[in-house]
């Protein structure tokens, strides 16, 4: 992986793995006050990065989308790829939050199911995403650093119970072999894969 992408099938499915287990391990230590920190992504809490993941990764297993129209006038929709991102957000801001991550778990659950089956030479098959075709690794490496980013909740703090600060935890022991270290030239973590 000496360009820093992720070249194969196997590298996508440990990547989503790796993102996923790190977001349900952080938000099993969040309570419905925690869940509801802000982020960096304006107008969005912690859990609405959750109820994100879970709203593009039931559509991508082919799960009917919940009929919802978001409010009017929200001010931190600026464009129509924002307006689709929010209405499986808000569709999910009353559910309570112990259910938005049992839901997670089992969409995450059936996304990995999917990806179990991808073949290197599927990577360079045409796919449709969300705003059109792309070759399919062009779609999932934009997922992979979609959910890297949400793993990171764009700043925000996951509180621990102890009013301390914890982040996604980092599945491999030295951070290094699943791309998530710090170069002397970054302070900020890499995306597996990057």
């Amino acid at each position: 992986m000496e360009s820093g992408n992720i070249t194969t099938a196997e590298g996508f499915r440990s990547a989503y793995a790796e993102i996923f287990a790190n977001v349900g391990h952080a938000a099993e230590g969040l309570d419905d006050e925690r869940a509801m920190l802000p982020t960096g992504c304006p107008g969005w809490t912690v859990r609405d990065h959750i109820a994100h993941i879970t709203d593009l990764e039931s559509i991508l297993v082919g799960r009917s989308r919940v009929e919802h129209v978001p409010p009017e006038g929200l001010p931190y929709i600026r464009n129509q790829p924002g307006a689709f991102m929010e209405i499986g957000v808000d569709a999910r801001r009353d559910m309570p939050f112990r259910d938005l991550l049992a839901e997670y778990r089992v969409v995450t659950a059936e996304r990995l199911g999917r990806l179990a089956a991808l073949t290197d030479s599927q990577l360079d098959e045409m796919g449709r995403g969300f705003f059109g075709e792309s070759k399919v690794r062009s779609l999932l490496a934009i997922r992979v650093f979609d959910l890297w980013a949400m793993s990171r909740t764009s700043g925000a703090r996951w509180a621990s119970p102890a009013g301390s600060t914890v982040s996604p935890r980092r599945t491999a022991a030295s951070g290094c072999s699943s791309g998530l270290h710090t170069s002397s030239r970054s302070a900020s973590p890499r995306p597996p894969g990057r």
